[in-house]
């Protein structure tokens, strides 16, 4: 326990921290402590089996329409550590049209030359598998191999069985987290209700504006005005 609090003093937004070997590592991780556990638990497996050497598990942000590191597995200490950990639009958007498992060279395909599975331990074959429900698109799992050998497809039953329940973690934490951030947006629309004397409608579109122009989602935006709120009755 003591372990692991000391690992997430270290994590910083949109940073991957330097870990032990295949030890399961968590970016905002206040935000997915709920399936961290559940996921440390299935990525070490999927890895023997598959005789991958890394597994990492996106999640998709959809008000930003990209794909965020929450979790890993690798046997291999990182090459690179100060990688960013969401995927370029191009590949982003490749995702998003895929149905089914596919995998590819990176040395080959520009598309994927910037996974940060790729920078951090030079992964030259990775293995990309989309997690649906009821045709919305939750995130991806990728298996990664430090050498140009292709995934042995006779695995593949047991990788869609992992997905799957990799799937219905993140379908779970969708939930959690749009319930948590309706509560953050209801909050943050009162606050600016009272500051400017506006409507509410005036308030969201106050809100969905700047959150546009800063490029974060309306959530983070949200809670960085109920912060400064609470800062202000303290001072």
């Amino acid at each position: 326990m003591e372990e692991t609090k000391s690992l997430r003093g270290r994590i910083k937004m949109n940073k991957v921290a330097v870990v032990p070997k295949n030890y399961l590592f968590r970016l905002n991780a206040a935000e997915v402590i709920s399936e961290g556990r559940d996921l440390a638990f299935i990525l070490g497996p999927l890895i023997g089996r598959t005789r991958a050497q890394g597994a990492v598990v996106y999640r998709a942000d959809e008000e930003m329409r990209e794909f965020r590191a929450i979790a890993a597995r690798a046997d291999a200490a990182p090459r690179n550590p100060e990688v960013r950990t969401a995927l370029g639009v191009e590949a982003s958007g490749v995702i998003h049209q895929v149905q089914e498992l596919f995998q590819t060279e990176p040395e080959k395909d520009e598309r994927f030359s910037g996974l940060p599975e790729v920078l951090q331990y030079g992964f030259r074959q990775i293995l990309l598998f989309p997690l649906r429900s009821e045709g919305r698109l939750l995130g991806i799992l990728t298996l990664g191999r430090t050498e140009a050998e292709p995934f042995d497809l006779r695995n593949l039953h047991y990788v869609k069985s992992i997905a799957r329940v990799v799937g219905a973690v993140l379908e779970r934490d969708v939930l959690q987290t749009q319930l948590a951030n309706r509560k953050l947006m209801e909050r943050a629309k009162g606050i600016i209700q009272r500051r400017r004397r506006v409507s509410e409608e005036e308030a969201y579109l106050s809100l969905r504006l700047q959150s546009r122009r800063m490029r974060i989602p309306m959530a983070d935006l949200a809670r960085g005005i109920i912060n400064e709120a609470e800062l202000r009755k303290t001072a």
